[in-house]
C-alpha cells in the first residue's frame, strides 16, 4: 500500500467505503419504535418496512453469520 493510499484510506477515501452511507443516532435507552422513526426520517425506509426487518428471524440470523 502506498503512503497515498494510506492518506486515502484514513481520510474515508477508500474505495470501501459505501458513499451512500448515512448515520443515524441511537441514543441509548430509546425503543424500537423511536428508533424505527429516526431511521424514516433519515433514510429511504419506512419505519413500518424498519420494524419487519428487524423482527425477521432469517435476516437476524443472517446478520449474526456476518
Amino acid at each position: 500500500m502506498t503512503l497515498d493510499e494510506i492518506i486515502a484510506e484514513l481520510s474515508g477515501q477508500g474505495k470501501d467505503k459505501d458513499q451512500n452511507a448515512t448515520k443515524v443516532l441511537i441514543r441509548e435507552g430509546e425503543q424500537l419504535t423511536d428508533i424505527a422513526k429516526e431511521v424514516e426520517k433519515s433514510t429511504k425506509y419506512s419505519a413500518e418496512d424498519f420494524m419487519a426487518k428487524v423482527q425477521d428471524e432469517d435476516f437476524l440470523r443472517y446478520l449474526v453469520q456476518k
